[in-house]
């Protein structure tokens, strides 16, 4: 008998996130993502396109390889920027009816709001810092910037309120969330080639947990995969600091597919943001 094929991955409609273009974020990751930007635009990389992106891409012969700027596209406007804590599927029946009154259910609990629940019991203080590749640096179509917990001065996957929070978060909405045996990964993208790579009959990426590069779907098309050598820009960017003293203010339920809020003179996209579904103040 011949193999069984495995279960349709479900359609990724939402995720639950923190989310960083807030009052006190904005301004300082415009003024750091300007910087970055600018700094981009200088930069030349080498670049691979087709081949799957794995380690023998560059002699694929459906792959090419040049070098380069990295495209405008692939660079994420400060809109976009959050913590994902997880990512949902809520297309089906009342899945997101459930899901809107698990987030409601966390102001609910003994009277107050996340702030008065989480393990810490006070206001919890952010950084952004550093990047990194999701992938190896040589082959890489993410970099993310990684949260610090400033009260205790380390990354927050090391442990803290800010972690706290977040597993606490996720905890309501276990059964909701799309399955990952992965751990927790907090982190900001900064660059994700996906909204970068050359459509090929009409393809459409999307994003699936954490924010990482997901599968493509839409149409009949593909989409042709782009890598890039970012070590270079890692050690460029390794102590970098991206924001500092952020006060996490909420948690929000997020459609998928962000949306172009401002465009330049060119008509190129300037910033975006995602539908907020809801959104809970900590």
């Amino acid at each position: 008998m011949p193999p069984s094929k495995p279960p349709p991955r479900p359609q990724l409609t939402h995720f639950l996130c923190i989310p960083l273009a807030t009052p006190s974020g904005r301004p300082q990751l415009a003024d750091s993502l300007a910087t970055f930007h600018a700094d981009m635009s200088t930069i030349s990389v080498s670049m691979t396109s087709g081949g799957g992106g794995g380690p023998g891409s560059a002699s694929n012969s459906n792959s090419t390889t040049r070098r380069g700027r990295l495209p405008p596209a692939a660079l994420r406007p400060v809109g976009t920027l959050h913590l994902t804590l997880g990512v949902l599927s809520l297309a089906d029946g009342d899945r997101l009816e459930q899901a809107l009154q698990r987030l409601q259910s966390l102001t609910r609990e003994n009277g107050g709001g996340v702030e008065k629940n989480n393990l810490a019991g006070t206001p919890i203080s952010m950084a952004l810092r550093g990047l990194h590749a999701m992938q190896p640096p040589a082959r890489a179509t993410v970099l993310y910037a990684s949260p610090v917990d400033e009260s205790t001065g380390q990354l927050a996957v090391a442990g803290g309120p800010l972690l706290a929070l977040c597993e606490r978060v996720r905890a309501v909405f276990a059964d909701l969330l799309v399955p990952d045996e992965r751990p927790l990964l907090l982190h900001a993208t900064m660059v994700n080639t996906i909204y970068a790579q050359e459509s090929h009959g009409g393809g459409r990426g999307r994003e699936n947990r954490n924010g990482r590069q997901g599968s493509h779907s839409g149409g009949r098309g593909t989409r042709a995969k782009l890598t890039f050598d970012s070590r270079d820009i890692l050690e460029r960017y390794d102590d970098f600091v991206w924001m500092k003293r952020m006060q996490v203010q909420s948690i929000a339920l997020c459609r998928m597919g962000a949306h172009t809020t401002t465009v330049d003179n060119a008509g190129n996209t300037v910033d975006a943001a995602y539908q907020v579904e809801a959104e809970i103040n900590v």
